[in-house]
């Protein structure tokens, strides 16, 4: 049965998705589970995993991905470029498609009926901003180390001579929105994040208005002080504006290198495996160090973003403490 019918919930937000931003079926193709369209030289995936029955409720896994650059035998030498690229994402991580010899964008959410009213614009939202910023890496890393951008076109009608008007939707919504101060400055929320982890954390500390840091166990080396989490409302996005960051830091040394392979590394099993996490972000290389990255725009703020994301990092903070444990030795390969 294709997802076009909306028989399950998960496939209902397909659906929606393709009627809320006006999708043209003329560049748009099914695949398993969901769909591939082109919103102009690059195709992006949108697909959802079969539900899953868990707590007392059926979970769907919604997935979207976005074509950038081709490996051409050369995949190795773009990761340092690419992760630190990924420094300034947003809502998508980098990882890599290695039957098809593809860098993508990839974001995905764990969409229940219960989260998704007050989660769907920021699914909606990742998948749109994954359009703009795959065709600006796609062209910085051409240009600056001879890459081969990921373009393709439709099986049937080839390239498009116009792009579709989601391409140019973060200058129209998310960037002016992003103007004034960041939404999250002062909200009330924060009293109440705090209060929930505190309960998680081995450290905590808040000024109860804009920013907030954490620390977490760290069992997996001798050196390091903790898994770091910090919220912060008032650094802007490079290009977004104002809006809500995230940053977990991971207590490893790394060369420039090695903390790059191990982000596509992290990234790739958040992607392949069922975690605790909705994979909003990406791991990266942050000021030298091994991190995850999350920034929410001002244009999708609503009340309950700041403790669920805040409540998501405390768990992949425990998941990645866990995944190096685990590998049994004191750094990473």
């Amino acid at each position: 049965m294709s997802w076009k019918s909306g028989s399950t919930f998960g496939e209902a937000l397909l659906v929606e998705f393709c009627r809320t931003l006006n999708l043209d079926e003329h560049w748009r193709i099914d695949i398993e589970h969901g769909f591939r369209w082109w919103p102009a030289d690059f195709a992006q995936s949108i697909w959802c995993e079969p539900g899953v029955y868990h707590h007392a409720q059926t979970v769907y896994r919604i997935h979207a991905e976005t074509d950038v650059i081709r490996g051409k035998g050369r995949a190795d030498a773009f990761e340092a470029a690419l992760e630190q690229a990924m420094d300034n994402t947003s809502m998508h991580a980098l990882v890599f498609d290695a039957k098809r010899d593809m860098y993508c964008l990839h974001s995905s959410l764990y969409a229940t009926e219960e989260n998704m009213q007050f989660l769907k614009r920021t699914c909606f939202a990742a998948a749109i901003l994954q359009l703009r910023d795959a065709s600006q890496l796609s062209m910085q890393l051409s240009r600056s180390l001879g890459a081969q951008p990921g373009t393709s076109g439709h099986p049937q009608h080839g390239l498009r001579s116009v792009a579709d008007p989601q391409m140019s939707a973060a200058e129209r919504f998310f960037c002016p929105a992003g103007q004034g101060p960041s939404r999250w400055l002062d909200a009330p929320e924060w009293r109440e994040t705090e209060r929930m982890i505190e309960r998680e954390a081995i450290a905590f500390s808040s000024d109860h208005r804009s920013c907030a840091n954490s620390v977490f166990p760290w069992t997996a080396t001798e050196a390091g002080d903790g898994v770091h989490v910090v919220v912060d409302a008032s650094e802007p996005h490079p290009t977004l504006g104002s809006g809500l960051h995230f940053t977990l830091t991971v207590p490893f040394e790394f060369s420039l290198e090695d903390a790059s392979h191990q982000a596509l590394l992290l990234n790739q099993n958040e992607r392949d495996q069922w975690h605790k996490c909705h994979m909003l972000g990406s791991w990266s290389c942050h000021e030298g160090k091994l991190a995850f990255r999350m920034f929410i725009p001002n244009v999708l703020y609503r009340p309950e973003l700041l403790p669920n994301f805040m409540l998501e990092m405390a768990n992949r903070a425990i998941w990645v403490n866990e995944h190096y444990s685990a590998r049994g030795f004191a750094r990473p390969e």
